[in-house]
């Protein structure tokens, strides 16, 4: 298809453009008309009435001076020269350049980017050059004598960048690679592109390459604005001259582990590009980083292929005995605090087993793994077992890791991404998970149950022991560890946001949101997941027409409302603490990223506490530290603060007592009922018909302990149950026994935590109450304290994990084994 001919401008559409259009639009045009046409005084009053609408009024009285005074319209002259005086000064001294340049050069120079011989050179050349800003911030260089069409910075206006800049900021994501900005003359699209990527809530920038051919078009950006503070971050790369493409290139090779390829801009208005263009650099880059990442595979391919159920099962025989130590690769993310934590202490904890171990992550706050830094760990380091914190295999991307080694997915959290049933379906022979498993991911999503290990999230026990230092910096009354300070209000914004939820999705998050809040503060007398689905299904069927089960709902349930409900009921309790603190003069401190902030609870803010002996004495040197969860009262912050020597009360939600109940259910399930009832319920919007066996609790003890701590707890069962019975859905005890890995003592918060009624709260007198006890009873806080960290230490800890981990793969192997070795 023929290139379409370019349309040349008459003087017609010139004078056109002149009269109606944006100045900036028409300044570089006419600038160029007036070079073949000097004498068109037309054109250059036209000119100068640009010139002084943009603000540039040195440059505009400077036309006017040109255009004899017999050229006619004098009086139009004569109000254009009158309007143009009284401007405001607009030229910028050369010593204020000269100042800013200096600057932002010397900040390069500590970064190790030297332009001192550059600056020379510059200084000489703008020392007969004069500067002018623009009323919007435009800058243009200039010799007022000299024709238009000399002059600098009349195209690549402010408005231009700007609009580069907008459509550069709806190109970013949360995975942040680096972005290359072409141009730092004018400075406005590095500055946004900067300013639009500053450090997320996770920490996370990402690097900026800036790339500019010519290094006197550079300078005569930094000398415009004080760039100093941007280009002294350490994410900032600078390359400066005729071999920036190639230094880029080299920059980009050097980081192959990393992720190197994002958004590319070109600042408008950059007069000398690079040779190589920088398009042709990042092709020719990718192509060599595709060709690196296709021989990885192959070669992994290759090594692990042969390796079958019976050569795993071999290997970890004789890894027991004398053979080779076992390897385990967790690759994990510094931008989650807990997370990055966990995978080092359970590197720790395998080595005590007697593995050897690697740890992958990004070796700075503006990196991002790619799949090369995943294949060359496989490749060098052999793995025979890699260990994912909240990633199945198929979640990390197609063929980061092989599917001939052993694979464990941790969960240690109920992210979206792993409800899914291709995430289920793709879970091979090898793929194991361990953590927070529900019957519904096998249910619902497929995850294969002879594989999966049930285990609340677990503690090192090396990190977290009883340890004293010297520091007191940490004794108070109450504390809380919680990087979760965005207000439920800002949290909401966001999401609603993010889901990009105008319209009717809009308005079902914005009722939500008010119906969450309602329902928080009886979070320790109804079913709160229960509620909140149904919440969701009737906001959904109401506003967007979906019905329950459709995967929109879903996504609203994992993404929007559990998220809210948890911050809700987390910020209500530490304004519970606070009213308590004030009104018995107690200290309370508040540790974690963004407290200093808080619109209300910033007065308590203690920053951020680092892992290791700091944390421990924060949890030791509290007389109560507390624990907030719209979904568990089993929480590792329990379990560190236990074993730390302090002591920890959550909040109580009913939903946190339903593995309790499940084992009270399930014991009683297996034996004989003493009847039979059908009632009716609302359940996602329609009602349902539901067969119960009736039991009394004196059938089995759990039942009779659950029952109890009900009642202790001032919980109105009899309403609930039906008497002093407690009813076992039919289909529920189905399912108990279809799962019945996933209903372990472990998960049960009364065996953690012991009696409910005294150890967690529900309201500000609650906490108050059990506060008291834990500051002014020292024996019943040494006492409750250490019944749980004796729990914790007996099946809690990295160890213990990693041992019954280990079982199951070993008897998985076996199991695949032995179907083969029959065949044979």
């Amino acid at each position: 298809m023929p290139t379409p001919a370019k349309r040349t401008l008459t003087r017609e559409d010139l004078v056109r453009i002149g009269r109606s259009g944006d100045p900036w639009e028409f300044l570089p045009l006419v600038a160029q008309a007036l070079r073949l046409a000097p004498e068109d005084h037309g054109l250059r009053f036209l000119f100068a009435a640009s010139l002084a609408r943009a603000g540039l009024r040195t440059l505009a009285l400077n036309q006017l001076e040109v255009i004899p005074g017999d050229a006619g319209a004098t009086a139009e002259l004569g109000a254009l020269r009158r309007a143009a005086s009284g401007l405001p000064v607009d030229e910028i001294p050369f010593q204020h350049r000269v100042a800013v340049c200096r600057s932002n050069v010397a900040a390069l120079g500590s970064r190790g980017v030297d332009l001192a011989r550059e600056l020379q050179r510059w200084e000489a050349r703008a020392s007969v050059v004069r500067a002018f800003r623009a009323l919007k911030g435009d800058v243009v260089l200039a010799d007022p004598l000299a024709a238009p069409a000399e002059w600098i910075g009349l195209a690549g206006s402010a408005s231009a960048c700007h609009d580069v800049a907008r459509g550069f900021t709806e190109l970013l994501d949360d995975q942040g690679p680096p972005v290359v900005v072409e141009g730092v003359n004018p400075p406005i699209v590095f500055r946004t592109v900067f300013d639009a990527t500053r450090p997320d809530s996770l920490g996370h920038s990402p690097c900026i390459a800036i790339v500019q051919a010519d290094p006197i078009e550079a300078l005569d950006g930094l000398s415009v604005e004080d760039l100093t503070e941007r280009l002294s971050d350490d994410r900032v790369i600078c390359l400066v001259g005729p071999d920036a493409p190639d230094r880029l290139g080299s920059w980009m090779r050097s980081r192959d582990h990393l992720q190197v390829f994002g958004p590319y801009v070109v600042t408008p208005g950059t007069r000398v590009r690079p040779n190589p263009a920088l398009a042709d650099v990042l092709s020719h880059v990718a192509r060599e980083r595709r060709e690196r990442a296709d021989a990885l595979r192959v070669s992994i391919r290759e090594r692990y292929a042969s390796r079958q159920a019976s050569w795993w099962r071999r290997r970890y025989q004789e890894a027991m005995g004398s053979g080779r130590p076992l390897g385990v690769l967790i690759p994990t993310c510094r931008y989650s605090t807990y997370i990055q934590h966990a995978s080092r202490d359970l590197a720790r904890a395998f080595e005590r087993e007697g593995w050897r171990s690697r740890v992958l992550i990004e070796p700075d706050d503006h990196s991002r793994l790619s799949t090369i830094a995943h294949r060359e760990a496989i490749a060098e380091f052999e793995p025979d077992l890699i260990v994912v914190i909240n990633y199945t295999r198929a979640a990390l991307g197609e063929g980061v890791v092989p599917r001939d080694v052993p694979f464990a997915c941790w969960i240690q959290d109920a992210m979206p991404h792993l409800f899914d049933a291709e995430v289920g379906k793709a879970m091979g022979p090898l793929d194991f998970v361990v953590g927070h498993v529900t019957p519904e991911l096998i249910e619902r999503y497929q995850y294969p149950a002879s594989r999966m290990l049930a285990k609340p999230v677990i503690v090192d026990p090396e990190t977290f022991c009883e340890h004293r230092s010297e520091r007191d910096q940490f004794v108070c009354e109450l504390a809380c560890v919680t990087n979760h300070a965005e207000t439920p209000e800002a949290l909401h914004a966001r999401l609603r946001s993010e889901a990009g939820a105008p319209g009717p999705l809009g308005r079902a998050l914005d009722g939500l949101f008010e119906q969450i809040q309602a329902l928080a503060p009886e979070a320790h007398r109804v079913n709160l997941h229960r509620r909140i689905r149904e919440l969701v299904h009737d906001a959904m069927r109401r506003e967007v027409g979906s019905r329950p089960g459709d995967e929109a709902n879903e996504r609203v349930i994992r993404g929007y409302a559990l998220p809210v409900a948890d911050r809700v009921l987390r910020h209500q309790a530490l304004d519970w603490a606070a009213a308590v603190c004030d009104r018995r003069q107690w200290r309370f401190h508040l540790y974690g990223r963004g407290w200093g902030a808080h619109p209300t609870l910033s007065r308590f803010a203690m920053g951020e506490v680092r892992h290791g002996e700091p944390l421990r004495a924060v949890y030791r040197d509290a007389a109560l530290s507390l624990h907030v969860s719209a979904s568990t009262m089993v929480h590792q912050r329990i379990m560190e603060c236990s074993l730390s020597g302090g002591l920890c009360a959550a909040r109580l939600v009913l939903d946190g007592m339903s593995l309790s109940h499940a084992r009270a259910q399930r014991a009683l399930a297996e034996s004989t009922p003493i009847g039979r009832d059908t009632i009716s319920v609302r359940r996602e919007g329609r009602d349902v018909s539901i067969s119960r066996d009736l039991f009394a609790p004196v059938d089995h003890p759990l039942a009779m302990g659950y029952v109890a701590q009900r009642q202790r707890l001032e919980a109105n069962l009899e309403a609930e149950q039906g008497g002093q019975l407690l009813a076992v859905p039919v289909d529920r005890a189905k399912r108990l026994a279809a799962f019945p890995g996933l209903v372990i003592e472990e998960l049960d918060a009364t065996w953690l935590l012991g009696d409910l009624s005294e150890i967690t709260f529900w309201s500000e007198a609650s906490l108050e109450r059990v506060a008291q006890r834990a500051i002014h009873n020292s024996s019943w806080r040494a006492n409750l304290r250490a019944g749980t960290a004796s729990r914790v230490r007996a099946r809690l800890t990295t160890d213990a994990m990693i041992r019954e981990l280990l079982g199951l793969i070993r008897g998985a192997l076996v199991a695949a084994d032995e179907p083969m070795a029959k065949a044979a």
